[in-house]
């Protein structure tokens, strides 16, 4: 079994790598040429969100597309606007139980941008992209918030990786114990009215690639996730329970 370990490794890094980054570091130059880091990266991407049209986005990610597509006046029946509602994910998350007289643990989060800084002959801003880390003062490689137990219900926010993202800490008194919530949003927003290459090329520079988020308990003990009722679940969310119904969920 364990000569397959290696090579299950290294399969597991290289997905990883093609639909989350890091890409190949390149010597010279940007790590992304001539593809938007939205269409490279399709996982691990938090996205901006929008006050004007929250979800409203081409139905192709490409420059020249999207340019075509979202100038189109709707005029001509033959060539409607492409068009779709969608929302990408602009936060991700987890929740836990966990009891005690002292609670406290630290939540640790990480992500990346992505932005031009190469010109053509024009002084226009190329489609080339290059990987900025989003680090602490302390350059550390993980941005961390020591929590306590406030005591009661309650949400704690804090900036966080550079002020482009926030954590969210949510308290919920449950049984003799706490659910805690906590989840790293992207804080950017996209300027109002923005569309065609602008808005593309926008939402690519505050995208925030390669989010994580983990948690490290310093004091209390997690206990088992407390089951909800499954009257109360959709189709795929009880196809879900029933696969784990007998096994412990921790969070």
């Amino acid at each position: 079994m364990t000569m397959f370990t290696e090579p299950r490794k290294r399969l597991i890094g290289w997905v990883r790598q093609q639909l989350i980054g890091p890409p190949e570091s390149a010597a010279n130059g940007p790590e992304l040429r001539g593809v938007l880091p939205t269409e490279r990266f399709p996982c691990g991407a938090l996205y901006p969100t929008s006050q004007w049209g929250e979800g409203i986005d081409p139905a192709s990610e490409d420059v020249d597309e999207a340019e075509s597509t979202t100038d189109v006046t709707g005029e001509s029946l033959a060539e409607p606007a492409v068009v779709r509602r969608y929302i990408p994910p602009s936060s991700l998350g987890f929740s836990f139980f966990v009891k005690g007289e002292d609670i406290r643990f630290q939540v640790l989060s990480r992500a990346v941008r992505y932005e031009r800084t190469e010109r053509d002959e024009q002084g226009q801003f190329k489609n080339d992209w290059s990987r900025r880390e989003l680090v602490s003062s302390e350059g550390n490689d993980e941005e961390f918030e020591n929590i306590s137990c406030p005591g009661k219900d309650q949400r704690q926010s804090f900036s966080n990786l550079v002020d482009k993202a926030r954590l969210d800490v949510q308290w919920r008194h449950f049984a003799d114990g706490w659910i805690v919530t906590i989840s790293l949003c992207n804080a950017q927003e996209l300027a109002d009215g923005t569309t065609g290459r602008e808005y593309v090329y926008e939402r690519a520079e505050k995208t925030l690639f390669e989010a994580s988020l983990r948690c490290v308990i310093d004091a209390g003990d997690v206990g088992v996730y407390p089951r909800v009722d499954r009257s109360l679940l959709d189709q795929e969310e009880q196809e879900i329970e029933l696969q784990y119904a007998n096994r412990n969920i921790y969070a």
